[in-house]
């Protein structure tokens, strides 16, 4: 059973309002997540155009973490694995989770 990774209080208020409830949910479920975004386009001074997630887990995660959010009543558009360069090494993989536009529920 994957543990309960709650968020402190000074957590949750770094986080987008748009994005927040879905990332609660995924971490008292365990899920290790460690970044994320309510989504609206780099103009808008947001990472993402759509609301998403990443995560931290192995193969089986993506699914546990699509389950977990669909159960909850999030709308889940696509879920990835994917890995980041930096300085012409690949680091990852990690888990990608985006939302369909709205995410207030």
């Amino acid at each position: 059973m994957a543990s309960d990774l709650r968020m402190s209080q000074e957590a949750e208020d770094a986080v987008d309002e748009g994005i927040l409830g879905v990332v609660c949910v995924l971490r008292a479920a365990g899920v290790d997540t460690y970044s994320s975004c309510q989504g609206g386009g780099y103009w808008m001074g947001h990472g993402y155009m759509l609301p998403t997630v990443c995560f931290k887990g192995d193969n089986a995660e993506g699914e546990r973490a699509e389950r977990i959010a669909t159960e909850a009543g999030y709308q889940v558009r696509q879920v990835s694995r994917t890995w980041y360069t930096r300085d012409d090494e690949r680091i990852g993989p990690f888990w990608e989770m985006q939302f369909v536009r709205e995410l207030y529920i």
